[in-house]
């Protein structure tokens, strides 16, 4: 074959393979989510709800329920039956079997066995938790949200909770936080009952302090009054802008931003919004407090303002010109969904595109990446999107450094951690193996890896200096080529933005370690803490508490920074509106710039 039609049928064949494994995760179930609308039990056999009636579960897709509860058993305690029910894509992903927004479902009732196609949406798990905190109606025993307590059994709790920030929380003393005295302005100024719920903010605000995004009260969400924005809101600079969902364009097509809601100003809801937001990078409590603008219901109780059903929305030209609609508060969640990639036009360019919604690949969906990186060979480069990763695992990090270090690279260290041990005693073998995390020390390492820590070590400097009597030693994450993989030698960039946490900030600062790979796009949110759960003794509330200190390479806590870009490009309004990609066309012009080198 004609080089030409070589390095021609190489960027086909590279094009087809990373569109198909792009599109395969495009369809990821959102984390959050259930094809059921309601879960109940007869002893150990659950019932479901799907489309207003009730079945016994027989299968999802090629996976037998009965594998699942058995998982369930032994992976998650006395919690078995709630994981079921409401964190079911958790479950999938932890058995290595990734949810899909759309699965088959076998499904028995009166005796006939039938299947459907199940679809997993929030709205389905929100139901799903509502079932189970109705009076009642609780899996595990809980109290309903609009339980009430009294002061000494909120006081319990917030005691229960002040020992575990004391004795286990791995940032405790990171901002010197004063929560103790929070706590007791908290019981000082409580009527004689709290609703369960309202507790939950409370404690969520305060926790909000310690500036970690892994701490906080799960399930939060679940709890806010329904009543949401009928319409997204995106970030532009220090502006808000307001877009019809689904690709609609602007709300308004000359009045871009938003000014008030309801007489109350942009700025003024955002501050309330961000009181339940951890206080982090300045990048991730503007995109976080964003989010939790979207609850606009709860927002504006807050603010002592009713909105019966009716929203006043006044927008701005930029100019201080305005205009004001009224608007229904809608009933669900209005989700903005990325812009579409032209694929085709950078596979026509012989540039390949691979796109990383979620962190959720198992140790047995990795293997294919093996042909990605072949066909690859002919590319003139790579562009590797992982934009609004809210992250997953770290299956990928050490499985595509493999394909992109060079063979000669001696081991890279990745991230650094030490965990909150306390009192208990060291173990050689470390904490930390989840994270792909060990003690310098651990038989994991062979003599080049140890060697490379050494070298690393010399010059490692961690900004915060914490109290070394309650960590573990430092745990290390190597990455390493690996010669039974292809190697990818061309031009890889890697399109990153505030969106991007907790394991996608990893990839982020590991790659950005990688000698062929550029950043391009906005600094990411910031977070690895590997939380540890507790539940608070009187309300049963879950709290999430992060158990390890984590760094890049340069030093810097995950957590308050995110991972600097190589090269800083922003969004634009026409980027926002899917008119344009100027982050998407950055990474192809660099990759062009560096091929004719």
């Amino acid at each position: 074959m004609k080089p030409e039609l070589k390095y021609l049928a190489a960027c086909l064949v590279l094009c087809f393979s990373l569109y198909s494994t792009a599109a395969c995760y495009a369809d990821s179930a959102p984390d959050r989510s259930s094809p059921f609308t309601a879960v109940d039990w007869e002893g150990d056999q659950p019932l479901v709800q799907f489309e207003g009636e009730w079945y016994e579960p027989l299968r999802l897709d090629k996976l037998d329920v009965a594998e699942i509860l058995s998982f369930c058993r032994k992976t998650y305690g006395d919690k078995w039956k709630k994981r079921f029910s409401e964190d079911l894509v958790e479950v999938l992903d932890a058995m290595g079997h990734s949810a899909r927004v759309n699965m088959t479902l076998r499904l028995r009732r009166d005796g006939q066995i039938s299947t459907a196609t199940g679809v997993f949406t929030e709205a389905n798990r929100r139901a799903v938790w509502k079932f189970n905190n109705a009076p009642d109606r609780d899996a595990d025993g809980k109290p309903a949200d609009d339980t009430k307590y009294r002061l000494e059994e909120v006081y319990q709790d917030i005691a229960f909770l002040a020992r575990a920030i004391e004795d286990h929380y791995a940032y405790a003393g990171l901002k010197q936080a004063d929560y103790v005295n929070w706590f007791d302005y908290l019981i000082n100024t409580m009527g004689a009952q709290i609703r369960r719920d309202d507790l939950a903010f409370e404690i969520q605000k305060v926790l909000a302090m310690f500036g970690d995004g892994h701490t906080r009260v799960n399930d939060l969400s679940d709890m806010m009054p329904e009543g949401y924005l009928p319409f997204n809101v995106l970030p532009l600079g220090n502006k808000i802008v307001c877009v019809v969902p689904d690709g609609g364009g602007l709300l308004h097509s000359e009045y871009p931003f938003l000014r008030s809601v309801n007489g109350i100003s942009i700025y003024e809801l955002l501050q309330t919004a961000g009181t339940l937001v951890p206080d982090g990078s300045t990048q991730f409590q503007w995109s976080q407090s964003l989010r939790r603008l979207t609850y606009i219901e709860y927002l504006l109780r807050a603010m002592d303002v009713r909105p019966g059903g009716h929203l006043e929305i006044e927008l701005d030209d930029g100019q201080n010109h305005t205009h004001t609609l009224d608007m229904p508060i809608s009933d669900e969640k209005i989700r903005y969904k990325r812009p579409d990639v032209d694929a085709e036009a950078l596979r026509r360019e012989g540039i390949g595109y691979l796109r990383i919604p979620l962190m959720k690949y198992s140790e047995e969906e990795l293997p294919s990446f093996a042909d990605d990186f072949l066909a690859a060979q002919g590319s003139m480069g790579m562009i590797i999107d992982i934009r609004d990763n809210p992250g997953g695992s770290r299956t990928l990090i050490p499985f595509l450094a493999g394909c992109l270090l060079p063979r000669d690279q001696t081991p890279i260290v990745v991230n650094v951690a030490a965990y909150r041990t306390d009192d208990d005693p060291e173990d050689p073998a470390g904490y930390l193996a989840d994270r792909y995390l060990y003690p310098a020390g651990s038989d994991v390492f062979d003599a080049a890896d140890r060697a490379s820590i050494a070298t690393f070590s010399k010059t490692f400097r961690p900004e915060w200096k914490f109290d070394k009597d309650k960590f573990s030693q430092w745990h290390y994450m190597l990455v390493r080529p690996d010669l039974a993989k292809a190697y990818y030698d061309k031009p890889v960039v890697v399109l990153v933005n505030a969106g991007c946490f907790s394991a996608a900030d990893v990839f982020a600062a590991a790659l950005k370690e990688f000698p062929n790979v550029i950043l391009v796009g906005e600094t990411t949110g910031g977070g690895s803490g590997r939380a540890r759960t507790c539940e608070l003794p009187v309300s049963k509330l879950e709290v999430r508490l992060s158990s390890m200190a984590s760094f890049q390479p340069n030093g810097s806590l995950f957590d308050g920074n995110g991972v600097a870009p190589d090269v800083v490009q922003m969004a634009t309004l026409s980027d926002l509106l899917g008119d344009s990609d100027s982050q998407m066309a950055r990474a192809a012009q660099i990759i062009r710039s560096q091929s004719r080198k």
